[in-house]
């Protein structure tokens, strides 16, 4: 089984009859428009929250889903003398050069913004 035919979405629970959206994630494959089954069972699920997995793990080797945000602090590399994105909370770096231009958004810098560096 690859990870790339995962699937994620918001869970909906039935409550007296009434859907209710509670926030928690479910992993597994599509069964329908509106379901994702896994080994736990099938889930009724929200379809405006699908996302597909990638096939790439992150920084803490958790599966990246296409929805999936992880931030970076740019910082020079005087061992390969360019610059790198390092991962918050981990010690992974990446060359700045591997980021396409579309995929970076600057959100703000270490000194204005010291809570973007919170896990």
């Amino acid at each position: 089984m690859e990870n790339r035919y995962l699937y994620r979405a918001k869970h909906i629970h039935m409550l007296s009859g009434n859907e209710h959206l509670d926030g928690s994630w479910v992993i597994g494959f599509l069964s329908g428009e509106h379901h994702i089954t896994n080994d736990s069972g099938e889930y009724l699920i929200d379809p405006n929250t699908i996302c597909q997995c990638t096939g790439y793990e992150g920084i803490y080797e958790k599966d990246i889903f296409q929805c999936d945000d992880e931030r970076y602090v740019i910082e020079w590399c005087d061992d390969s003398l360019s610059w790198d994105a390092v991962a918050v909370g981990s010690s992974e770096s990446i060359s700045l050069g591997e980021f396409a231009p579309d995929e970076v958004d600057v959100i703000g810098n270490v000194f204005d913004n010291p809570e973007l560096l919170e896990v």
